[in-house]
This record gives C-alpha cells, structure tokens and sequence, in this order.
C-alpha cells in the first residue's frame, strides 16, 4: 500500500520512527529494520502480526509503502494465503489512518 503525503525532503526515517513511536508506542513494538529487507521499521502487534513501512523520497514526492507481514518465516508459512489478510489488515489500516491524518505529515 502507498500514501502519498506532503513534500518534506528532510523527513528522515529517524523522525518517522520517532513519530510513529508517539502514536504506537504504548501499545506496539517500533523497530528499526536492515536496509536489505526493503523496509526501513516495522510495527509489531505481536509475534504474528507486523507493518514493515518504507519512507519514499522522490525528487517531488514524499510517500510511505507499507504491508502487513508476520514478522517469522515459520509463522509465515502458517498463515499464508487468505488467512494472512485478516491477520494483517486491522494493523495496516490503523497505519494507513495514521499516516493519513498525522499533522506531522501533512
């Protein structure tokens, strides 16, 4: 899923951490995540429900790419297909309204 929010190139993935962590961080874990898993944190609701989030920065665009994953290759076998969507999208939503409404990014 992509949001497209307003223009701030000096949005930084540390200040969305930050941000995200303001809004999520009493109920969810916020974790920073390797540059090779093409996400730059995660939301973690519990070890079987996850929001990896990328920051995008284009020349004229700021947007965040996000999904609902499970965080474990394991679990993840366990609940692929259909099943995964209903796991996911309560949190992916919740990020999704977030990010939509936060003053921060618009």
């Amino acid at each position: 899923m992509i949001v497209h929010v307003r223009h701030n190139p000096e949005l930084t993935v540390d200040s969305c951490i930050n941000i995200f962590d303001g809004q999520f961080g009493n109920r969810y874990k916020i974790v920073r995540t390797p540059r090779m898993l093409r996400r730059d944190f995660q939301i973690e609701k519990n070890p079987w429900v996850c929001v990896g989030v990328h920051l995008q920065q284009e020349p004229n665009q700021t947007s965040f790419v996000f999904s609902g994953f499970t965080p474990s290759f394991w679990r993840r076998i366990l609940v692929s297909g259909l099943l995964s969507l209903l796991f996911y999208n309560g949190l992916t939503n919740e990020v999704k309204r977030f990010i939509e409404q936060a003053p921060e990014f618009h």
